[in-house]
């Protein structure tokens, strides 16, 4: 086959236009260039992490443990982790394993694993029981997502075998170290703050500081409860919320751009407890207690101690009863008779102690704009206002008792406020989509440069020299085919 391509071509190799042959190795250099991008952009992404992000190893270490078993690694330009290929991950980390490379993180509850050496004195024990506590709360941290490092500091009170005197409440504080371009949200630093305080006895939320690596102090706004309060989140969230409700009903009525609203809420942050106790209207028996009491004492006669040990003498026979005299039966009988009533009442009583919440709405004003080119036919009349008044009231929670107050006018929109409801439109050059059409038309076009140039020509000459040539007659020109 290869002979049969020499014999067709030409002696003297194929020529080609100069500017042909320019635009061909321009054609070729492009594609190299290409290839040679495409080959390391795949080659970088064949690499994966040693570790994981929140996982601190020695750079050092790992580095010098990889070079003595000559394994390719990088490093990354932005977070600095050691990569490696893919298929070199799992000796990698088998490899540090074996050389005792650990992750560096806090020395927690291992600070107790040391045999305590004899004498240690009590102020050892104490700061070493400190440090494990600092260290375990800062391994709990790191452990959230978006939180590559922390550190913890508490400052409590000795313990004292003393009764009198009031211990002070514990304190502590947390530095983070977030991840580039992480920021924690505003119930993410309440966990963080309520897990610090529920960790430690005698630590209040209120006490608990959290900072990040750029010193803005994170547990700014929240309460004692360690919840967001008295801040312009909680209106701005409640505002948003009011919207997206008003906007929910109406979309699908006045469609997206038809219509604004805006909602202004006033919150009242005062904290309030209150105690109420309560009495019935009429009194209730509560207690009643009734003594009678009747004694009759008979009055003892005679010598103490003559008839004491003697034995009882039998009943003589019965005479003729006669009534004793009135200073006989007053000598010999007294008669005691006695009662008391005692009753308690008391009124139901009822005590009641409520805890308000945190913050309460205390009152909201909502504005909204409809388009007057999206009225229905007839404009918009007061009976269509009116429903759609009572819709967004019913969206929104509308109390007039509170004094609410809702305005609904119609103007007609403008077309950068239409364009603007519809969302501001990425530019071309971000566009996924004008990327995807960016790359099918590189490819077409370098196939059709190659066609053209290359492979046209080359076709061309070939069949030209194929067709064999005109034998020329007498007296008459060669004819060119």
């Amino acid at each position: 086959m290869l002979q049969t391509l020499k014999s067709k071509l030409p002696e003297g190799g194929l020529k080609l236009d100069p500017r042909l042959s320019l635009a061909a190795l321009a054609l070729v250099a492009a594609l190299l260039a290409v290839g040679v991008v495409y080959y390391l952009w795949r080659d970088q992404g064949a690499f994966r992490p040693l570790y994981g992000a929140g996982e601190a190893y020695p750079a050092a270490e790992v580095m010098q443990v990889l070079d003595g078993d000559a394994i390719a690694y990088r490093l990354h330009p932005q977070s600095g982790q050691v990569l490696v290929r893919e298929d070199q991950l799992g000796r990698a980390r088998i490899l540090l394993a074996a050389k005792g490379v650990q992750v560096k993180v806090p020395a927690g509850y291992e600070l107790f694993d040391k045999d305590e050496p004899l004498g240690t004195s009590q102020f050892v024990q104490d700061v070493r029981l400190k440090r494990s506590l600092e260290g375990e709360l800062a391994r709990t941290v790191m452990a959230l997502k978006g939180v590559e490092g922390a550190r913890v500091h508490l400052a409590l009170q000795e313990s004292s075998s003393f009764v009198v005197g009031k211990r002070e409440p514990g304190k502590a504080s947390v530095m983070l170290q977030l991840a580039p371009g992480y920021k924690l949200a505003p119930e993410q630093v309440s966990a963080i703050v309520n897990l610090v305080a529920g960790s430690v006895p005698q630590l209040d939320a209120a006490s608990v500081q959290v900072v990040d690596q750029y010193g803005a102090l994170l547990s700014r706004g929240l309460d004692g409860w360690g919840g967001p309060a008295q801040n312009w989140q909680v209106v701005d969230d409640y505002q948003h919320k009011a919207v997206a409700n008003a906007e929910a009903v109406l979309a699908p009525v006045l469609g997206g751009g038809n219509f604004r609203i805006s909602v202004a809420a006033d919150i009242d942050f005062s904290q309030k407890e209150e105690t109420f106790q309560a009495y019935g209207e009429t009194p209730r028996l509560r207690n009643e207690v009734l003594r009678d009491e009747s004694v009759l004492d008979q009055l003892a006669l005679g010598v103490p101690g003559s008839l004491a040990n003697r034995p009882p003498q039998p009943a003589p026979e019965p005479a003729e009863e006669q009534p004793p005299a009135e200073g006989e039966a007053a000598s010999q009988a007294a008669t005691s008779l006695r009662k008391e009533s005692n009753r308690q009442l008391d009124y139901d009583q009822s005590v009641t102690h409520v805890r308000h919440a945190p913050f309460s709405l205390r009152q909201q004003s909502i504005a909204v704009v409809l388009n007057a080119a999206a009225a229905p036919e007839g404009g918009w009349t007061d009976e269509a206002r009116a429903e759609l008044a009572a819709m967004v009231k019913s969206a929104v929670g509308f109390n007039q008792a509170r004094g609410d107050l809702l305005t609904l006018s119609v103007f007609p929109f403008t077309t950068a406020s239409a364009d603007a409801a519809q969302g501001e439109p990425l530019p071309w050059w971000e566009n996924s989509k004008v990327h995807e059409l960016a790359k099918l038309g590189v490819f077409a076009l370098i196939s059709l440069l190659l066609l053209l140039l290359v492979v046209r020509p080359a076709v061309r000459g070939l069949s030209q020299r194929s067709q064999p040539s005109a034998v020329p007659v007498d007296g008459d020109e060669p004819l060119a085919l």
